[in-house]
């Protein structure tokens, strides 16, 4: 609402509006789903020729997001019609979007616009292509980006590996998860939580017990705490551990009493329902 106040008072005052502020607003009116305002926005600053390929890229996954699909092929068609050149950014939006959405059709044609139009593939749209393929389990589709990311010289960043990580463990393909891990080490890039979380899901579902055991060592040598989703793995991994034997049942039990104190600790501080994937 301060915002909108805000940008009211600006154009009352006649103060001039740029791209930058159009991005800003059109980002703020996206997230709150006040697409009367965004409508207004995108009015004035279609009439006072503002429209450049940020704005575009701000507005595509704006609506991209919201599944507003009349509205992203609009704006492919205004694009055109203002003779814009489709860059880096407004692909991996595009990527983003019609993977996320399932409209592979249209994906494809995209990527054929961009080998026509020869606009270069980047770590925007690798990272979205990676990302997208991923989820959907096209694993071929995986394999042929990261060839395509390494004949490039783009490696992987933190986000990338944990989507990769979970896939892998996912479908427990042990050898590619380990030659992903190493490939975080040479390129110093730490595990982090979501990492953590997907390796532990992974080695529950598949009934590796060593290597969840190596995996929950290795996060607390880490010095890293828990989130609620791997504190929920560790619940499964203690239930589905205790033997039998008193002493076993003993210890799994304690164990299991940390981790409530730990759900106890993140509920109390507001954190219970972080769960981490990739986006």
């Amino acid at each position: 609402r301060k915002l909108r106040d805000l940008h009211r008072e600006m154009s009352e005052a006649g103060m001039e509006l740029n791209a930058r502020i159009f991005v800003i607003l059109i980002k703020a009116y996206g997230s709150a789903h006040m697409w009367y305002e965004l409508g207004v926005t995108r009015g004035q600053m279609n009439s006072v020729g503002a429209a450049n390929a940020k704005v575009y890229t701000a507005l595509l996954s704006v609506y991209a997001s919201a599944g507003c699909w009349s509205e992203v092929e609009q704006l492919r068609q205004e694009i055109d019609e203002a003779r814009l050149v489709l860059d880096a950014a407004m692909c991996a939006t595009l990527i983003k979007a019609y993977g996320t959405a399932g409209h592979w059709a249209k994906l494809d044609l995209l990527l054929q616009e961009m080998d026509n139009s020869e606009v270069k593939h980047d770590r925007r749209t690798y990272g979205a292509l990676l990302v997208v393929y991923t989820r959907s389990g096209n694993w071929p589709q995986v394999d042929q980006v990261r060839r395509g990311m390494a004949d490039a010289g783009i490696g992987l960043d933190a986000r990338l590996c944990g989507c990769l990580l979970s896939g892998y463990a996912s479908r427990q393909e042990w050898e590619k998860v380990d030659a992903t891990l190493v490939e975080m080490q040479e390129s110093k890039i730490p595990l982090e939580t979501p990492h953590f979380g997907a390796l532990l899901a992974g080695y529950l579902h598949a009934g590796e017990k060593e290597r969840f055991v190596a995996t929950q060592t290795a996060m607390k040598e880490a010095g890293i705490s828990p989130n609620a989703t791997i504190c929920y793995l560790l619940l499964g991994f203690y239930a589905a551990s205790v033997d039998g034997a008193e002493g076993t049942a003993q210890q799994q039990h304690s164990k299991v009493v940390e981790v409530w104190e730990c759900l106890r600790r993140l509920r109390v501080t507001g954190q219970l329902h972080n769960v981490h994937q990739c986006a």
